[in-house]
């Protein structure tokens, strides 16, 4: 049925403001003191202004009357242009019963006043506004309960005395009318002008809704695969503006919360996730790591669509939430870790459920990270794609065991019914078992009928996201240096004859089979040691109609082993895309909980902390500068590659092209 033209156009507004715009602010006022300050209102609405501080314009300041009580949003900004790199201003909240403050600047007699410096941010979070194609750096956010009902000023000013381009903005509820939108296309224009982007950008889409609300309820289909439009592309997944994305379940991600069968996730590798990331020592809270987990996230959302939190202690649960703000903020996935298997003591995902339950509480609230990133309760759980359930012990749980974790796991998150729903339905349950020919062809886990004759178990039905790890480590005992730029061939050779066997993936099929004596090269073969084929072999076998392949490969070193090579990497992804794996998890990213690691793991690389092991030092010795230069910049490329492959490639119809 066709809508009325009125109808469509609140519908598209409403979308838009689920995609979190400020309003605007467009004034000929001069808004350099008080007598010229530019009035908002309604400061409760977001709403944002654009200036630069100029000789002439040493401030920007807004005005507002409000009550006793009113807690204020305030959030300040710069275009991200190289110029601005090291723009700091700051924001002053002045008005009545605040306190005393000397200001290089005059204000009305009897207010006091609170200031917000930014001169201690080193990494401002990076954010890319869909709508009109700009890019700006954050800087601060902030909010402030006013103490007295009356006039307050909002200033922002640079203590440094430096020029430059900034935002200012106030107010958290997004609401727009027709009016508005009316003006959005000239809005878009000046925005794009203050930034400083000259070219148009593709265009952003915004969806027609029936009804706002379905922006984040779950999208039931009637069956395991979906009606197909392309290969690849499911009917199901679309873009909604704004970096949301429809799935199962509404996303602020780059690619969507799926159920991917084998052979629809041939060709794409939609899950790419740092494994360890988080930083923690035992005794101390999570919180008192913040800082560094904060770091931790903001570099690894450059390469990935997915960040892996660990619950590991109930009192974890705030802090994870906090995490959980700053990754949205960065359009990441979020994973959790939460073990359980029968037999245990504690209630199974006792942390997953609490966390959820949590989240819930607030469905429609909007929180507010430390560091200013927002987003409701709902919003959070439409972005947690599963929860590592398990790792490694499928021998000793056997088909049984494991059809007891993915059953209570259904029964205690998926099933749970909350007012009348079940929001966390979307949410999948994962585990990791060791590699099909493990350590020598003893495997636990079975891909054909033969196998079990081995006393092997094949996979229960109810499987839902399963996976293997297995490293390509770099031993001294190899007869030629591949740290060596001279020897890359020699590397390129190790690596084919590697990945050859386990991670390629054969579209004619490979009959896999459990074999006998590991150091008899003659079974160096696929059928002995594909993980992709024999996983793929034991979900058919299974008849595990929902289950999902998940890979975790190696990007870390052993200590007194060679820095594992960027060329197997690079390997892992390629060979994992083209087969039916729907997700790279990389082993590891820090070698804290894990001390025999090459320092840092993952992280060794982008830190240049990567110690250099040979025949001659086993205990190691520093790489010189240039070569951890080149570690880093190869290695940064190398996941840069992957993370555009991913976003603007597999799913450039949700993300659009790649910025040049």
């Amino acid at each position: 049925m066709a809508k009325h033209p009125a109808t469509v156009s609140v519908l598209m507004l409403l979308t838009c403001c689920a995609a979190r715009a400020h309003r605007p602010v467009f004034s000929d006022r001069a808004a350099t003191d008080p007598n010229t300050a530019v009035l908002i209102s309604q400061p409760s609405i977001s709403q944002v202004i654009y200036r630069e501080i100029t000789d002439d314009a040493r401030q920007v300041w807004l005005a507002f009357d409000t009550e006793s009580g009113f807690g204020l949003y305030i959030q300040i900004g710069i275009p991200a242009l190289e110029r601005l790199k090291g723009f700091r201003p700051a924001m002053v909240v002045v008005g009545p019963g605040l306190p005393e403050a000397a200001l290089p600047f005059g204000f009305p007699a009897g207010a006091g006043a609170r200031c917000f410096p930014t001169d201690d941010v080193k990494a401002p979070r990076f954010f890319h506004e869909h709508f009109t194609g700009t890019d700006s750096w954050i800087l601060r956010s902030d909010t402030v309960k006013l103490p007295q009902s009356g006039r307050y000023y909002l200033v922002a000013y640079v203590p440094s005395g430096q020029k430059g381009k900034l935002w200012l903005s106030v107010g958290t509820r997004e609401v727009f009318g027709l009016a508005e939108w009316a003006q959005f296309g000239q809005w878009k224009k000046e925005i794009r002008k203050f930034h400083e982007v000259y070219q148009e950008p593709a265009g952003a889409r915004i969806p027609l809704l029936s009804s706002v609300a379905d922006l984040f309820r779950p999208r039931v289909r009637s069956g395991s695969t979906a009606a197909r439009t392309e290969p690849n592309r499911p009917a199901g997944i679309r873009t909604l503006g704004g970096g949301f994305v429809q799935g199962e379940v509404v996303s602020y991600s780059y690619v969507p919360n799926w159920h991917w069968t084998p052979e629809e996730a041939q060709g794409i590798l939609p899950y790419l996730c740092e494994y360890e990331l988080i930083s923690w020592a035992g005794g101390r809270p999570l919180e008192a790591f913040h800082e560094e987990n904060v770091r931790r996230i903001d570099i690894a959302s450059q390469w990935s669509t997915a960040i892996m939190f660990y619950a590991r202690r109930l009192e974890f649960r705030d802090e994870i939430i906090r995490l959980m703000l700053r990754a949205y903020g960065h359009r990441q996935l979020f994973i959790l870790r939460d073990y359980w298997q029968p037999g245990d003591k504690h209630e199974a995902f006792d942390k997953t459920t609490d966390i959820l339950e949590t989240l819930w509480a607030s469905q429609d609230e909007v929180l507010v990270g430390p560091e200013g990133d927002r987003a409701t309760g709902r919003q959070l759980i439409n972005n947690i794609l599963m929860v590592k359930s398990g790792d490694e012990n499928f021998h000793g749980l056997g088909t049984k065991g494991l059809e007891t974790i993915y059953r209570t796991f259904q029964e205690r998150v998926q099933d749970r019914e909350m007012d009348g729903e079940r929001p966390f339905a979307h949410i999948k349950s994962w585990y990791n078992m060791v590699g099909w020919a493990a350590w020598d062809y003893n495997g636990g886990w079975a891909s054909s009928e033969k196998d079990m004759e081995h006393g092997r178990q094949k996979l229960p039905s109810n499987t839902q996201c399963i996976g293997v790890d297995t490293y390509d480590y770099w031993w001294l005992g190899i007869p030629y240096d591949p740290v060596d730029p001279a020897n890359r061939e020699k590397v390129l050779e190790r690596v084919d004859e590697w990945h050859r066997i386990r991670t390629q993936y054969y579209p004619e099929g490979v009959e896999t089979r459990v074999c006998k004596d590991a150091k008899d090269p003659t079974t160096w073969t696929a059928e002995c040691w594909s993980d992709t084929h024999a996983l793929l072999n034991g979900i058919r076998l299974a008849k595990a109609e929902r289950a999902m392949m998940i890979y975790i490969g190696l990007s870390s070193s052993l200590e007194g082993h060679y820095t594992t090579p960027i060329e197997t990497m690079d390997r892992y992804f390629d060979n994992c895309k083209a087969g039916p794996w729907v997700g790279l998890i990389w082993w590891t990213s820090m070698g804290r909980l894990h001390p025999k690691e090459n320092p840092l793991g993952t992280f060794g690389y982008v830190d240049r902390a990567l110690v250099h092991y040979t025949p001659e030092h086993s205990d190691g010795v520093p790489y010189s500068r240039e070569e951890l230069d080149r570690w880093r910049d190869g290695f940064m490329a190398s996941r840069m590659r992957m993370w555009r492959d991913v976003v603007y490639g597999q799913f450039g119809y949700l993300n659009g092209p790649a910025p040049q």
